[in-house]
């Protein structure tokens, strides 16, 4: 964590920061000294937030989401694997037609035989398999099995077929928040509300079994008929679980927009509250119709959610209370001791500071 830049100072160097962090970085040195010729301290300080930016370029994170199958076009490589699954699970599992691809997956949708009702399959890219390991992948997965709530998307089975790891999950039969954002823009505050609620149930009865997520995002919340359901929790713990690993198979772990700071920073001490931060992000997503933080990469994204706060939406969108702008801003708090300490005081106080009720998102 870095606190040493005055906060006056970052509107002054952020239009040059993103210049420079899209310049190579051998031409960065000559940029940032002819556009700081005539002050040297904002050079010190532009040179110090590069050398963060830098570190954090080094990071593993993921850019998208198993779950963005949900929002993504099919990809012509979909069908890798479906042969070897079809053989794996004959007599189990009747593979329909792959739902999508994502970063580090492909879902089909498949009949389960034994009780006839469809399913998603989760298939894991096989170096992204040999990556997470056997033993951690199942380990999760029994993890997440036992997760029995109305919005959690559970595990009902699991396994390996020649390299892949797959993973069978209820079928929703919806979209992901992420794709009601693209086609549609800021949600209807009560419709913000109802899904920020459902989720904070669903993680905050994660959290009081010891399981977090560590990835909540758009493209991990599903809304299927008056609910919504959070998605990808045993893919995303084992994922995380080895992200230095990652490096050699050119993955990467978490989403800058998403990401509280001491995450994005690399920090293994993380508690609930680094899903606090991440519902705080999707919460003003929702009702600002744009992240918190925007940027020209990653690296100029998590420089800005490291040294800035986010800005109060009531100002641009009068609906939005400024009791219910503080609620979101103490839960974006940079500092994770300034947030709620629990998913349930997080959801408590979104519900407070709310003067409508809050009814499922259709």
């Amino acid at each position: 964590m870095t606190d040493w830049l005055a906060a006056s100072h970052f509107p002054l160097l952020e239009p040059v920061l993103d210049a420079a962090l899209e310049l190579a970085p051998e031409d960065r040195d000559a940029f940032v000294l002819r556009m700081t010729e005539t002050n040297p301290a904002l050079r010190l300080e532009l040179n110090a937030l590069l050398r963060y930016a830098a570190r954090m370029a080094d990071l593993p994170l993921l850019d998208q989401s198993a779950s963005a199958v949900f929002s993504s076009l099919l990809r012509d490589d979909a069908d890798v694997g479906v042969r070897v699954l079809e053989s794996a699970l004959a007599g189990r599992y009747a593979m329909i037609r792959p739902l999508g691809a994502g970063g580090m997956a492909t879902v089909y949708l498949a009949i389960d035989l034994r009780v006839d009702r469809q399913v998603a399959i989760k298939v894991l890219r096989p170096d992204l398999s040999r990556t997470v390991g056997a033993e951690r992948f199942a380990r999760e997965v029994q993890v997440v099995a036992t997760l029995d709530h109305p919005n959690i998307v559970g595990a009902l089975d699991s396994g390996e077929a020649e390299g892949h790891f797959w993973l069978v999950m209820p079928f929703i039969d919806g979209e992901s928040l992420r794709q009601r954002l693209v086609r549609d823009g800021a949600r209807p505050l009560d419709e913000a509300l109802s899904i920020a609620h459902q989720v904070a149930d669903a993680l905050g009865y994660a959290h009081r079994r010891g399981v977090m997520h560590r990835d909540i995002k758009p493209d991990n919340i599903l809304l299927s008929n008056g609910h919504a359901f959070v998605a990808d929790f045993g893919i995303a713990r084992a994922i995380q679980s080895n992200a230095h690993a990652l490096t050699n198979t050119g993955m990467s772990v978490g989403t800058p927009a998403y990401m509280a700071p001491e995450q994005a920073a690399g920090s293994k001490d993380l508690d609930e509250r680094v899903d606090v931060y991440a519902l705080g992000s999707v919460l003003y997503e929702m009702l600002a119709g744009t992240p918190a933080f925007t940027g020209p990469n990653r690296m100029a994204i998590m420089v800005r959610a490291q040294h800035t706060d986010p800005r109060p939406i009531h100002p641009v969108r009068a609906a939005v209370t400024p009791a219910l702008d503080a609620v979101i801003l103490k839960a974006m708090s940079r500092t994770p001791t300034e947030r709620y300490a629990t998913m349930s005081a997080f959801r408590d106080a979104i519900a407070a500071a709310s003067t409508i009720p809050c009814p499922r998102p259709s």
